[in-house]
């Protein structure tokens, strides 16, 4: 386990899974849209879009390491700052190199 204090709070949902929805919706709209049946794939892309917010506002918040990723769930108060690409590259790379990855 790493001594790092550098964290960032993203919402507590597998991004793989969230892909394939996006890619389901998006090829199933585009089957109704190839046969002309362009209101049918709009509504599927609404309807994708209507599920994606539903979900996304009943998860919760998890808490990630930069260094070596470990997640941290509970209650507690949340004090790290949304997700910042320039310090997860000087972080991660800094942990590995520590870590003699």
């Amino acid at each position: 386990m790493c001594t790092g204090q550098d964290f960032y709070i993203r919402k507590d949902f597998d991004p793989k899974v969230g892909l394939a929805f996006v890619i389901l919706g998006a090829t199933v709209s585009a089957v109704f849209y190839y046969f002309g049946m362009d209101l049918t794939a709009y509504g599927v892309l609404a309807v994708a879009v209507l599920v994606d917010l539903a979900v996304y506002r009943r998860l919760g918040d998890v808490t990630i390491c930069y260094r070596c990723q470990a997640e941290f769930r509970g209650h507690f108060k949340q004090m790290a700052e949304s997700f910042d690409l320039h310090t997860a590259d000087v972080l991660e790379a800094e942990y590995a190199k520590q870590a003699g990855r």
